[in-house]
């Protein structure tokens, strides 16, 4: 088992073909139960080996647009301090 969805696939083989409950898997593969369930869940028996890829955590639509005002402050901010080396070290002489 040289790769991670060889071993996702094992997992999976072991619980429906052989049997074998999830405590048994995660001990036997050397994994949490929290892993074995979580592949047991994403596998899709339509998709096969598919379901068992890795998936982007990245979230797929944003919920919200920041208006394009706020989105030039935000720029505008960044232009300023990109001049400036050090901003945390910049001290207001007295």
């Amino acid at each position: 088992m040289n790769t991670k969805v060889a071993l996702r696939k094992e997992a999976v083989r072991l619980y429906w073909q052989a049997g074998l409950s999830k405590a048994e898997i995660s001990r036997q593969l050397k994994k949490s139960r929290r892993w074995v369930v979580r592949w047991l869940a994403r596998y899709d028996h339509e998709q096969g080996e598919k379901s068992l890829e890795d998936h982007s955590s990245a979230p797929k639509h944003r919920k919200e647009v920041y208006p394009a005002r706020i989105k030039n402050m935000a720029l505008k901010s960044r232009k300023a301090r990109k001049g400036i080396k050090k901003p945390h070290l910049t001290y207001i002489s007295i």
